[in-house]
C-alpha cells in the first residue's frame, strides 16, 4: 500500500476483501485464491483488533498522564510551602540538606 493513513488502509483493505469475495473464482487463476482470501481477512481482522486494543491504551494514558499533572502540581505546592518554612525557621548553613542551593 501507499502512504495513507491508517484509517484509509483499513478502508481499502475491506474493499479490497469485498471485491476479492465477489471475484474468487476468476481472480484464484492468478494466485488470488481461498487460501489468499483468508489470510487478508485474517490480517485484517488483526489489525482491527491492535488497533483497538492501541485506542484502549492511548485513552487509559491520557487518563494517567491527567493525574501525573495533579499529582505534579499538589507535590509542587508542598515542596514550595516546605522550602519556604525551611528558609524561615533553618541556618542557611543547613538547607543543603534539603537540597536548597539559594544564597538567601
Amino acid at each position: 500500500m501507499s502512504k495513507n493513513s491508517y484509517a484509509e488502509q483499513m478502508n481499502n483493505s475491506k474493499t479490497m476483501i469485498a471485491g476479492l469475495k465477489q471475484h474468487t473464482e476468476r481472480l484464484s487463476k492468478r494466485g488470488l485464491d481461498g487460501e489468499f482470501l483468508t489470510n487478508i481477512e485474517t490480517n485484517y481482522t488483526e489489525a482491527q483488533t491492535l488497533d483497538n486494543e492501541q485506542e484502549k491504551l492511548k485513552a487509559e494514558l491520557k487518563t494517567k498522564t491527567e493525574t501525573l499533572k495533579l499529582k505534579v502540581k499538589d507535590l509542587s505546592k508542598m515542596y514550595a510551602e516546605a522550602r519556604k518554612i525551611i528558609k524561615i525557621e533553618m541556618e542557611q548553613s543547613s538547607w543543603k540538606e534539603f537540597g536548597i542551593n539559594d544564597k538567601r
